[in-house]
């Protein structure tokens, strides 16, 4: 599947100005992650000695016993915040970030890292990053409470008077964490549900995912000197990258390499999530459908076999193509907030090859 070709309209081999696209991509989030680590490592060397080495084992920076490693994460949300900063801000000041979008960038960031922390242990997630979790080796209140205080540290680091922030990017960033926690409840309701509607499964991923994915493009619209209007349009953008990317996310949960994700293979159809793609699936009421609510249903351990039994009904019922149709749809929608933002092409471009690597990706 060519996700540049049919939705960006823009060569899979290079972005607008003519760069290799996947090349630009990695070297904007390496960017990302260059920019906003050491600030980041600040924040957490602040906390206390015990919550801080389970804040730097669950992001990856080192192992339990304390020695380095570099397995974090992307850096998706602080390229972003960048990526929109840099489209968006006036005159030409060069390639340096400024402060305050660094600011947002990591603020951003612990709150995904807090979200990730809570979210292991209200699923009981055993693996994430191709590591166990967290919580498993250090307990659920020490867990919880790390993630208290990453978050926490979230909205202290726009209040410190080196970032000199607005009331716009609190509001923002209180707003992205109301909905975070909305979409999560949503989705712990999910597990007693037998059947959701359509509607409920795509409010649960526009809270869950998707909003933290627009503050993160509206942090970086604000710290450009955008306008309230603007920065609007950046928000609506990130909203629509967030769905893809949850879209994408949910189709490699279930059809993904776990050598490639960290994730074993099919373990949100164990764990009976009602993802996207399988509540469209049930939403289709075809006899793949129906037989995919009873196993459900089934309140037995599933068989690895038996997850793979799943995995066919979902697709039988249209649940695959209808995510892939999503996905292309979510995309077009970002499209067209991208052109209302109207930035110079030679900045957007940068927007063109992340959206292009995350919705084009195979973990």
């Amino acid at each position: 599947m060519d996700v540049i070709d049919t939705r960006w309209g823009i060569s899979s081999s290079a972005d607008p100005a003519g760069r290799k696209r996947a090349r630009t991509a990695r070297d904007i989030l390496l960017h990302a992650t260059e920019s906003h680590a050491g600030h980041y490592r600040g924040v957490v060397d602040e906390f206390p000695a015990q919550i801080r080495h389970i804040a730097g084992y669950h992001i990856g920076w080192w192992d339990l016993e304390g020695a380095p490693r570099r397995d974090t994460g992307k850096s998706v949300r602080p390229a972003l915040v960048f990526a929109c900063h840099r489209s968006l801000r006036s005159g030409t000041a060069g390639s340096t970030d400024s402060p305050l979008a660094v600011a947002a960038a990591t603020s951003v960031e612990l709150v995904h890292d807090f979200s990730l922390l809570h979210d292991d242990i209200m699923d009981r997630s055993r693996v994430r990053r191709h590591r166990t979790t967290a919580w498993t080796h250090f307990g659920i209140p020490k867990a919880v409470l790390t993630g208290d205080m990453m978050l926490s540290a979230a909205f202290s680091v726009l209040t410190s008077p080196e970032t000199l922030p607005t009331n716009r990017m609190r509001t923002a960033l209180s707003d992205s964490v109301y909905k975070l926690c909305a979409g999560q409840a949503l989705d712990m309701t999910f597990e007693t549900e037998p059947v959701v509607s359509l509607d409920q499964a795509l409010q649960m991923v526009h809270g869950k995912t998707a909003s933290l994915i627009a503050c993160a493009c509206e942090l970086g619209a604000i710290t450009a000197g955008a306008s309230p209007e603007l920065s609007a349009q950046a928000h609506d953008f990130g909203l629509h990258v967030g769905m893809a990317f949850q879209l994408v996310d949910d189709l490699l949960g279930i059809w993904g390499d776990p050598s490639v994700t960290g994730k074993p293979v099919g373990a949100d159809l164990a764990a009976r999530k009602k993802s996207l793609p399988v509540v469209a699936a049930m939403a289709t009421k075809s006899r793949a459908a129906r037989h995919l609510i009873e196993m459900y249903a089934n309140p037995t351990e599933p068989a690895d076999s038996d997850v793979a039994d799943v995995a066919d009904l979902v697709d039988e019922a249209g649940g695959r193509v209808w995510a892939e149709e999503r996905i292309q749809l979510e995309l077009s929608q970002a499209h067209q907030c991208l052109k209302g933002m109207a930035a110079p092409s030679e900045h957007t471009s940068e927007l063109f090859s992340l959206v292009g690597f995350l919705t084009d990706r195979a973990a």
